[in-house]
């Protein structure tokens, strides 16, 4: 019968889909950096999408890592925009593609990686030390528009 190639199982050929949302740990700490996560314990763990600022009031002192793999739809080059009030970083692979460490109001920056499709690990780490609280990661391939990076590419 149909689909009998792929073991009758549907489209993803019995393959499940990677479950959508990226690991978010939640820290304390007074800083003016990112600090050193692996010398720190979370004060909580969950899974969270997209790749936000805190909900509700603004997290004070508190510092966010979200871990998982991104998954692009289409091989090409993705250019990544970290906006944060204070530091983030961004890794892809382990490599550092967007460094927006430090105390800031709420500002830009930007780095590209060339991806093909399918998962890739990602980080994102963020740190606030008082007032405003942002946080946000947008992306465009091959020089196209900016958009929130969709959560379903988010996954873990």
């Amino acid at each position: 019968g149909r689909g009998a190639g792929r073991g009758g199982r549907g489209p993803a050929g019995g393959r499940r889909a990677p479950p959508r949302g990226l690991y978010r740990r939640v820290y304390r700490g007074d800083g003016t950096a990112l600090p050193d996560f692996s010398a720190l314990e979370p004060v909580e763990s969950r899974v969270a999408a997209p790749v936000g600022r805190p909900e509700g009031p603004a997290g004070e002192r508190e510092a966010r890592v979200f871990d998982g793999f991104l998954q692009v739809p289409e091989d090409g080059l993705y250019s990544f925009e970290l906006s944060s009030d204070d530091g983030a970083r961004l890794w892809l692979h382990e490599a550092l593609v967007v460094d927006h460490d430090g105390l800031h109001s709420t500002s830009e920056k930007r780095g590209s990686a060339a991806l093909a499709r399918g998962l890739h690990p990602i980080r994102v780490a963020w740190f606030n030390k008082t007032g405003g609280a942002t946080l946000g990661l947008s992306v465009a391939r091959d020089g196209g528009e900016w958009m929130p990076v969709p959560a379903g590419w988010l996954v873990r």
